[in-house]
């Protein structure tokens, strides 16, 4: 799933947007209606809440390359939610066979290269 968002994403370039709304579009409207509805602690199917991982983590992946050297508040502010986001499921899914703490530590170091570039281009650092 990962792979298959961020192909279509490349392949759609003109359509990706840097909102949190057009993240959360990439995901399917049964799998975000399930994620969106549980209680926090909730135990959802893992085979849904994987694919919500991967699904988000390959929408911003896509988004990385064509955001990166940007000085753009809102990307900035997007991308560190999901950089925070990641590290915190690094910090807790060792619990689960299913998901990879490795994963989630991945891609919080992609997203933290992503805003140190922001981060640079504007003049931040």
């Amino acid at each position: 799933l990962l792979v298959r968002i961020i192909a279509r994403n490349l392949i759609m370039w003109s359509k990706m947007r840097p909102t949190r709304q057009w993240l959360l579009s990439q995901v399917p409207a049964p799998i975000m209606k399930i994620m969106e509805t549980r209680l926090p602690h909730e135990k959802v199917d893992d085979a849904i809440e994987l694919a919500y991982y991967h699904i988000t983590g390959g929408a911003i992946f896509a988004l990385a390359p064509k955001y990166a050297g940007t000085a753009d508040l809102e990307v900035y502010q997007i991308f560190l939610e999901f950089f925070e986001f990641f590290k915190r499921q690094a910090s807790q899914n060792s619990k689960s066979r299913f998901f990879s703490q490795s994963y989630f530590t991945r891609s919080s170091d992609l997203v933290q290269k992503v805003l140190l570039s922001i981060t640079e281009s504007r003049g931040l650092l």
